[in-house]
């Protein structure tokens, strides 16, 4: 699923992302298991299998959707404090170092683009050209109001 590898902006893993998957592997399991028990069964009525299924289906999406719910407030905060220290960073840098970072960003986007990637992973990476970029702008706006 991917949420292993999420990080805090403190450079921890996220808290609990660990037992989460766990938990969703195990509710995949426990599904899976409960739908082939009934369906191995020799007396099985075919539209109460259904029935349980999709009933079994709708209690595991209620149950993600309030993991989701639960942790979203944590990782809003997180990810408002690593763009904020994003922006302090950057607006300490030298236009050097933004240049550089913004072309080194751009290039790795046409190389995704050029190489076939999703485009959601193309525009993900030109999102540090923009905000560089944008650092760039409004710093030769102000040069030139003075």
């Amino acid at each position: 699923m991917g949420f292993d590898r999420t990080v805090t902006g403190h450079g921890d893993r996220c808290p609990g992302a660990e037992s989460a998957r766990m938990s969703l592997q195990e509710d995949h399991l426990m599904a899976t298991h409960a739908v082939r028990a009934q369906h191995e069964s020799a007396d099985h009525d075919p539209l109460g299998t259904v029935a349980h299924g999709a009933r079994g289906a709708a209690e595991g999406a209620r149950d993600v959707a309030g993991e989701i719910v639960t942790r979203l407030p944590g990782a809003a905060a997180s990810t408002r404090d690593v763009v904020g220290q994003a922006n302090v960073q950057m607006r300490s840098s030298s236009n050097e170092t933004l240049i550089a970072g913004a072309s080194l960003s751009l290039g790795l986007a046409i190389g995704l683009l050029v190489a076939g990637s999703n485009r959601l992973l193309v525009v993900t990476a030109l999102i540090p050209a923009a905000a560089m970029g944008a650092t760039l702008m409004e710093r030769r706006s102000r040069e030139l109001a003075e």
